[in-house]
């Protein structure tokens, strides 16, 4: 297949994506493109491609911005994780290894098998100082309640997995997972700055040599041109002069150092870089919670990937959490985090 019929199959199915008709006629592409799409190529709506129409050659502003528009949104695609076994019994114990509420009483309920579904999301990270350091990281997330669910990254490729057309996507994936996309951008942010450790270090350490330097030759020139006051050949024009310059180090050591700062700071941004969305049998388990005189009954949700319970949200901050602190408000109970709690 030469470069211009891969071209022309990619243009095919980029139009075809985006709502457009297409029609093959030999090696000419005809294509009828939706009104928006036609506007952001510079195109009318009616427009062939190929061999005695507009040519599509690598590098041409057109297929530019195809490949812009086809990489302006993260990939994302949908599968299902098949488990041969969901666990029946056992989670009285399951609950107390997996959480702790430490200001309240729990009761495990009943139990049922359902399914859920888990965002798996890749983060691409781009750390700017003196120098440049990029890298990827992976964050699981239950869309349903934007939890957190660590080891799911890494544990759900043991499990043999279907994958969706995108036509034909189950319903149970919910349309707005704006609160699983950010709790997963925060966390994947905090496992940015791990993975960033050293070279953070590196350049606090810089940061930290070049300071030193900077003020020992600012102390240096100081004591030399103090010296140089007392030279016989000094006029007192000159020794006035002097003496400004000398006064002035101070500030002028401080503006260097602050260049310094700015030259190590680091600036750090984490953005999508695609998604894995996930259907999963779990089995939902109704604890009771007690606080004082006030009772709520809270869901769970044992995983069979993690083979644990998914953690809980705080409904004051988001955090995701193990150890669960309740609070009276407004007559019912609500369940935080430790720092909310």
């Amino acid at each position: 297949m030469d470069s211009q019929e891969r071209v022309l199959r990619f243009a095919q199915r980029f139009v075809e994506c985006f709502g457009g008709v297409t029609e093959r006629e030999g090696q000419a592409l005809k294509v009828l493109l939706p009104s928006q799409l036609a506007q952001s190529l510079e195109l009318p709506e009616e427009t062939a491609f190929g061999e005695g129409q507009m040519p599509l050659p690598l590098g041409s502003p057109v297929l530019d911005r195809m490949i812009h528009a086809a990489t302006a949104s993260p990939p994302v695609v949908f599968g299902q994780i098949s488990t041969e076994y969901l666990k029946k019994a056992g989670f009285a114990q399951i609950l107390l290894r997996d959480f702790s509420f430490p200001n309240s009483r729990v009761s495990l309920g009943q139990t049922a098998d359902t399914r859920t579904t888990y965002l798996l999301l890749y983060a691409h990270y781009t750390a700017l100082s003196d120098e440049r350091k990029e890298g990827q990281v992976q964050v699981a997330v239950q869309e349903k309640t934007g939890a957190v669910v660590e080891g799911f990254e890494d544990n759900w490729i043991w499990f043999p997995c279907t994958f969706f057309d995108p036509d034909n996507v189950p319903a149970h994936f919910p349309k707005d997972i704006s609160s699983a996309v950010q709790a997963g951008l925060i966390r994947a942010k905090a496992l940015a700055l791990q993975d960033l450790a050293d070279f953070i270090e590196s350049m606090h350490r810089r940061l930290r040599r070049d300071v030193r330097h900077t003020r020992e030759y600012y102390q240096a020139l100081e004591k030399e041109m103090t010296a140089g006051l007392n030279h016989p050949t000094l006029g007192e024009a000159q020794k006035a002069e002097r003496l400004t310059k000398i006064r002035a180090l101070p500030d002028e050591a401080a503006r260097k150092i602050e260049d310094l700062q700015r030259k190590y700071e680091i600036r750090l941004t984490v953005r999508p870089s695609g998604a894995i969305r996930l259907l999963v049998g779990v089995v939902q388990a109704m604890v009771t919670v007690q606080h004082r005189q006030w009772q709520r009954m809270v869901s769970l949700f044992w995983n069979p990937v993690t083979r644990a319970f998914d953690p809980l949200v705080c409904e004051s901050c988001g955090a995701s959490m193990h150890t669960v602190y309740c609070r009276a408000e407004d007559g019912r109970i609500a369940l935080c985090c430790r720092d909310c709690g």
